[in-house]
């Protein structure tokens, strides 16, 4: 994720008026908050994967919480359906190749292989051609060269054989760094639990240079003895956590002049075999190189995606499969050539490699729509004479369930057992209870809030913001307009680092509201772009902010458990959250949004920095550190 923050000062952002003093608000439960969490949290949930029993388990328990608190539904009933329109193959496909003229066909496993949601009907059969990442550099991208995949190749009648994502994909390469620092992180919490400096010198001075290591890859030489040795200074030997900005500072214009000015929502699968279809392709087979992968373990694992679950697109004319990434490597090798060699050279920016290659390949696939029901989960505070606005209070209910749906990586714990099962304390447990307890809190303190405020639990999050987009669009009009929407999205690993505050570019009002919520005792990192379900508001021009408290090495793996979640953090968020909320339902008008503050930036994790009282959060100009009352001490 890449965020932007507009720059400028504080006083840029300063809210016109401010409500007279709000009656004083009950805290929302820790107790309440760590039993939701041990709820949701356990194995009997499955981790709540949103075509599941666990899912469908989860939807029960919301309603019910809040049947049982009084608590009044938005329409007769707490859940309110959303229909899903998945794929499914139609027939049975196939896909084969030969390695030569003469040589007979070999059929691919079925198991190994899969038609994409978007994949046209029919059966192809052509010369392979290899396009490398089909990347293309914007055109109009300035003062960098131009690159073009696809300039010298002759596609015609061909199957493009493709590697999914782009060159030095910045989602693989900021998820690569923020699970070093996050790994870190847990190392340093442990030895300063211990006493053990000297073992947090040593653990920093690795994470340092693997950070250092993960660098150099994207570059296509070794980093100047200077550079490097900035980057491996230790200046608090005791750190209990990295900014990774901080580490890649030294290396940034180096990083900065490499490669020409590619855009991530040009190179998905679907764009990319747009671009192909468009140059004449038969075919499009996509697949993944040895570093295509965040870690070892993803690697092993080598899911395809389920087609069941992804949205559907509009369908091209062509057939589109993916081929896992261990037969396609053996394939290449086959053919007489390295993927993992050719993946290198086109990660190290030495040009495009697309060519033909020695061998032939049959495709044959055939899609129909394939329908799927879930549900949100709704509830409100019907508001007084401004009831008609609304302040939505939203985290989503979903999480990635076991390795059976492959999302979710399997891991071997410490007793030998393999534990399959991703429960998603952090994500998204956390924000779950944290939306349940505030909603009772404002119940159980009778403050009748001027505007209604709705509290949505959201279905499908993980499968591309599914709940919320569907909210969005279907949103009952005879409760008027949605005025402000607050997100909670992994508010469970409060840590020194300090609150991640996204979105608050939508309002130029947010920087100085937020700072009035609580005591002044830690930070928080602002960027104006958002993230989460609360995009699909921001989209719909709803001022929206999304908390969470930085990704972690448990993310999406069976170790995000609930002995991993800092509840007095999450107490502290909880009463920040509840104060914004509040405020927003008493009348208080928001600005307009900050001009030209971008879509996806940069994520906090990579780039907070902090400097004299300044936190720095997009590389460039610093705003004024924004105080909070946020407690980060961790058990």
């Amino acid at each position: 994720m890449h965020r932007a923050l507009a720059s400028g000062s504080l006083l840029a952002f300063a809210v016109a008026c401010h409500p007279a003093n709000p009656p004083e608000l009950p805290v929302p439960a820790e107790a309440q908050m760590r039993a939701h969490v041990a709820e949701l949290a356990s194995d009997d949930y499955a981790g709540r994967f949103t075509f599941d029993d666990g899912g469908a388990r989860t939807i029960e328990y919301l309603a019910e919480y809040y049947r049982a608190h009084a608590i009044a539904p938005l329409a007769t009933d707490y859940a309110m359906p959303f229909v899903v329109t998945g794929t499914q193959t139609r027939r049975c496909d196939a896909l084969s190749f030969a390695v030569s003229e003469l040589a007979t066909p070999t059929q691919v496993a079925a198991s190994d292989y899969t038609p994409l949601a978007f994949s046209g009907d029919g059966e192809v059969e052509g010369e392979l051609v290899f396009v490398g990442y089909a990347a293309q550099s914007h055109p109009d991208a300035r003062y960098k060269r131009s690159y073009d995949a696809l300039a010298e190749v002759d596609l015609d009648g061909k199957v493009a054989i493709v590697l999914t994502g782009q060159p030095q994909d910045p989602w693989l390469r900021h998820a690569r760094l923020d699970r070093v620092a996050a790994g870190f992180a847990a190392q340093a919490q442990l030895l300063a639990a211990q006493g053990d400096a000297q073992g947090m010198l040593r653990a920093q001075i690795r994470a340092r240079t693997k950070l250092v290591e993960l660098v150099e890859v994207g570059l296509p030489a070794s980093l100047p003895p200077e550079i490097r040795a900035k980057m491996l200074t230790v200046e608090l030997p005791t750190a209990r956590a990295l900014k990774v900005h901080e580490v890649l500072a030294p290396a940034r214009p180096l990083l900065d002049a490499v490669g020409p000015d590619l855009r991530s929502d040009e190179h998905t699968e679907y764009r990319k075999a747009e671009r192909l279809q468009a140059r004449g392709a038969a075919g499009v087979i996509f697949v993944k190189g040895p570093s295509s992968f965040v870690d070892e373990v993803e690697r092993e694992a080598d899911t395809l995606p389920d087609i069941r679950i992804e949205p559907r697109r509009p369908p091209l004319q062509i057939p589109v499969v993916q081929l896992r990434s261990a037969p396609a490597i053996n394939l290449f090798a086959q053919l007489g050539v390295d993927l993992g060699h050719e993946q290198a050279e086109l990660d190290a920016w030495h040009g495009p490699r697309s060519a033909p290659l020695p061998g032939r390949a049959s495709v044959h696939a055939s899609v129909a729509p394939l329908m799927h029901r879930s549900d949100n989960v709704l509830a409100m505070i019907p508001g007084t004479d401004l009831a008609d606005e609304v302040v939505v209070l939203g985290a989503h209910w979903d999480h990635v369930g076991t390795t059976d749906n492959g999302l979710c990586m399997p891991l071997l714990g410490d007793d030998g057992v393999l534990d399959t099962i991703c429960n998603g304390a952090d994500d998204n447990a956390s924000g779950t209870a944290m939306v349940l307890a505030v909603a009772q809190a404002i119940a159980d303190s009778g403050i009748e809030p001027r505007r209604t405020i709705v509290f949505a639990h959201f279905s499908g999050e993980e499968l591309g913001l599914l709940g919320s987009q569907a909210l969005v669009r279907d949103w009952p009009a005879r409760l008027g307009e949605i005025h402000s929407m607050i997100n909670l999205d992994m508010v469970g690993r409060l840590s020194d680092l300090g609150l991640i505050i996204t979105g608050v570019g939508t309002s130029s009002s947010w920087p100085d509201l937020v700072a009035q919520a609580g005591d002044r005792h830690s930070s928080m990192c602002l960027t104006a772009s958002d993230s989460s379900d609360s995009f699909s508001f921001s989209q719909a021009g709803v001022p929206s902010l999304s908390f969470y408290t930085l990704a972690h090495a448990d993310y999406h793996m069976p170790s995000d458990e609930y002995d991993t979640i800092n509840f007095a953090g999450m107490t502290s968020i909880a009463r920040t959250v509840l104060s914004v909320t509040m405020t927003l339902a008493s009348g208080i008008e928001l600005a307009p949004a900050i001009p030209d503050h971008g879509g996806y930036g940069e994520s906090c994790a990579a780039l907070n920095h902090h400097q004299e009282g300044f936190m720095h959060t997009d590389g460039r100009e610093p705003i004024p550190l924004m105080p909070t009352g946020l407690r980060t001490d961790v058990r």
